[in-house]
């Protein structure tokens, strides 16, 4: 059972964005497709992350001003938790492939290991290889927010809670005049699409949120859901694009920093709707709980590129290629959440049961604690 500490909707709302990671990748070299879902699913993470770490952080530096707390403490605090969350699983996955390369390199030839170590995949990407590379290309939206922890953290524990709505407002403005700037001198578009700052707008537009909350309605929601579907749907992009004059990428973007804070603020501010009962089903929850792992493992999880040619059709003893591929991204899946709870289990959990040493302790005569809207879980 949920504790009172937890925000309804959004373990449903990982697993959605995870899901359509998943199809993005099963799906865009064999099927071209005029939607990206992919991009979609990792602008709803970042968002919904801003959202959950920027509340976690300004509870901390309540708790320095109040006085039950010191800045350093605190910060310490926050990197430690965050390293238990989410290193066991990444950097099993970088040292099980650095092994297999060191191994067998003619079979799996993986490269770029010292960015994936330090959480800088998205500059091998954006800078180094300029295109996606192996099956580290996912990574990149996990170094993109250990980048923002250690540039943000720092930032609004000692800056004061009445400047945090400054401090997420500067990230917003470096990040849109960054993406200019890079788009005017001419760079790949996946060196703009990877850069951190960049990046940092959605998750600083989810700080906001946590900052303001504001109450959303029903208008705020629809008005999110069509940003989002202009922003994933290509030819829609495109059409807007042109009316505007400007390149399709950017207005993407713009889209998407338009309607996720929508769409996350609406469940974020009204816990008892419909949406957010939907989003509450059980499955869903499930998925999202695992989604971190999910999210790490799906790249390297086979069976998707071997389904079209290694599974018969169910007719006639010969072989059909969308058949297969179909039901072999199934196995895929399948797979894939059977080793995600594998990985929650018995890896994971663990080392989240160690986090409560690294946790706020009330203390008589002061706030203490976080507020239930900070506490909850956080997955990339």
């Amino acid at each position: 059972m949920a504790g009172a500490d937890y925000i309804r909707g959004f373990d449903g709302v990982r697993a959605v964005a995870v899901v359509m990671v998943m199809v993005h990748h099963a799906l865009w070299l064999v099927f071209p497709a005029a939607v990206d879902l992919g991009r979609l699913g990792v602008s709803l993470f970042f968002c919904l992350s801003g959202c959950l770490i920027v509340g976690i952080l300004r509870a901390a530096r309540a708790r320095c001003e109040e006085g039950s707390s010191q800045v350093g403490l605190e910060l310490k605090n926050f990197y430690v938790r965050r390293m238990l969350r989410l290193s066991p699983p990444y950097f099993l996955y970088v040292t099980v492939a650095l092994v297999l390369t060191s191994l067998w390199p003619a079979r799996f030839d993986y490269s770029g290991f010292a960015f994936h170590y330090t959480y800088t995949t998205n500059f091998w990407i954006g800078l180094v290889l300029k295109g996606w590379g192996n099956n580290f290309g996912h990574f990149w939206s996990l170094a993109v927010e250990e980048q923002y922890y250690l540039v943000a953290a720092p930032l609004i524990l000692l800056v004061g809670l009445a400047k945090g709505a400054k401090v997420m407002g500067a990230f917003i403005v470096v990040g849109v005049l960054s993406c200019v700037a890079l788009f005017v001198i001419g760079v790949p578009w996946i060196t703009i699409y990877t850069f951190p700052t960049v990046n940092f707008v959605l998750i600083s537009m989810g700080g906001l949120l946590a900052i303001f909350r504001p109450r959303l309605g029903v208008a705020s929601l629809v008005t999110g859901v069509v940003l989002l579907a202009a922003a994933t749907f290509d030819p829609w992009t495109e059409h807007i694009a042109q009316a505007l004059m400007l390149p399709a990428n950017g207005v993407a973007m713009l889209l998407l920093g338009l309607g996720c804070p929508l769409v996350i603020g609406f469940i974020f501010s009204k816990q008892k709707s419909a949406v957010v009962a939907a989003l509450e089903m059980a499955p869903l929850r499930w998925i999202g709980k695992l989604s971190y792992g999910i999210y790490v493992y799906h790249a390297v999880i086979p069976f998707r590129s071997v389904g079209g040619t290694a599974i018969p059709a169910l007719w006639g003893g010969s072989y059909n290629f969308a058949l297969g591929y179909a039901l072999g991204t199934v196995m895929n899946f399948g797979l894939t959440f059977l080793v995600a709870y594998l990985s929650w289990r018995f890896m994971e959990k663990p080392f989240l049961n160690l986090k409560t040493r690294f946790e706020a302790h009330r203390v008589p005569g002061g706030a203490g604690g976080m507020p239930a809207y900070a506490q909850q879980r956080q997955l990339p």
